[in-house]
């Protein structure tokens, strides 16, 4: 069964409440130095400006992908702030759930976007370090990477 699709502003306005959510577990943060707060807060503010644009000009594409990119972040840890922020889109009963990036792409064998590109770019070493990988994980990682990047050059 298909879900109905969302409205513009069904989607603008859940991206506010989730962009209002990690200001608030970003500045309540016992984790994040205070400069990173600065530079996560001056992105949520840019975000909800490009939010209200998009949904001004009535674009669910963008929002979308505003959407993720609020999210990626939250996706990428399992540490006590992405806890909180995840307990509070539950308590918000917002339809989503952390989703394990990693996992998927380490069951599908490949990249399919920039996105997850950039994920393993940054992350790789981190997950390396504390042991979320294998050596032969994080060797399979790297040669998708390397397929990711030669595709792209074609």
């Amino acid at each position: 069964m298909n879900k109905p699709k969302q409205s513009t502003e069904e989607l603008y306005q859940r991206l506010r409440t989730l962009i209002e959510l990690s200001e608030t577990v970003v500045t309540a943060s016992h984790d994040i130095p205070d400069d990173q707060k600065k530079l996560y807060l001056a992105d949520y503010k840019r975000n909800a400006q490009e939010a209200k644009t998009f949904a001004e000009q009535n674009n669910a594409n963008f929002l979308r992908q505003l959407q993720k990119e609020v999210l990626t972040p939250w996706h990428e840890t399992d540490d006590a702030d992405a806890r909180k922020f995840w307990s509070l889109v539950a308590e918000r009963k917002l339809p989503l759930e952390q989703k394990d990036q990693l996992g998927a792409i380490l069951k599908r064998g490949r990249v399919t976007n920039p996105a997850e590109y950039e994920l393993i770019q940054d992350s790789l070493v981190v997950w390396q370090q504390e042991k979320r990988i294998t050596a032969d994980q994080a060797a399979d990682l790297n040669q998708m990477i390397e397929q990711y990047e030669q595709k792209r050059t074609k």
